[in-house]
């Protein structure tokens, strides 16, 4: 039975992902790689708790990933998922609080995002963005890397609600019983209308 994961290719893709309940030596497949580090698996392995894709990316030979899940438990950290990148070539996978992207047509190149743990994500294609979440801060990314990184926002808790423009609603925990909702610039990471500011990252 294949892992539940959720799939979202808002952005333009250049590949196909199948979810695949065992490691299938198709002839066509001559890498089976284990992510986040594209280590090759060996070759009389069939099973795996992780989340297994197939994936054929355009003028590429297709491959096998194997994404296991970082060790954050589900809850607080986001459920696993599978996701398109800005790029157009590379997807990302998310759980158990780590993520990390691959490219699509040299599954080799491949980096970790930059927060942990990921407690919340939001694709925002009409901005080319992927804003991930973990306890207190933001991190945006674009095709390229890091577009921007927030300062501390909340003192824990913090969620992000939706996307409209260049603003990201989102709220967050200030003390006592107080959950806040206050705005995010998705051009800047800079917040507006929180009941505290934080100095710090």
């Amino acid at each position: 039975m294949a892992r539940p994961v959720e799939l979202n290719f808002d952005f333009p893709a250049h590949f196909e992902v199948t979810v695949l309940e065992r490691i299938d030596r198709m002839p066509e497949v001559q890498r089976v790689l284990s992510f986040p580090d594209a280590v090759r698996v060996d070759s009389q392995r069939e099973l795996s708790a992780g989340v297994i894709l197939a994936v054929r990316a355009a003028e590429a030979k297709p491959w096998i990933g194997i994404f296991e899940s970082y060790a954050y438990g589900s809850p607080p950290a986001a459920p696993r998922q599978v996701f398109g990148w800005p790029d157009g070539r590379s997807l990302c996978f998310v759980g158990g609080g780590g993520g990390c992207v691959v490219r699509t047509d040299e599954p080799t190149q491949t980096f970790e995002i930059d927060c942990f743990p990921i407690c919340d994500v939001l694709v925002v294609p009409d901005r080319q963005l992927v804003v991930f979440a973990d306890f207190t801060a933001l991190i945006a990314y674009g095709g390229h890397g890091v577009v921007w990184r927030s300062k501390r926002l909340a003192l824990d808790e913090l969620t992000i609600l939706s996307a409209e423009d260049d603003t990201l609603h989102v709220s967050g925990f200030f003390g006592g019983s107080r959950h806040d909702s206050f705005d995010v610039d998705l051009r800047t990471g800079e917040q507006t209308g929180a009941p505290r500011e934080f100095d710090y990252y």
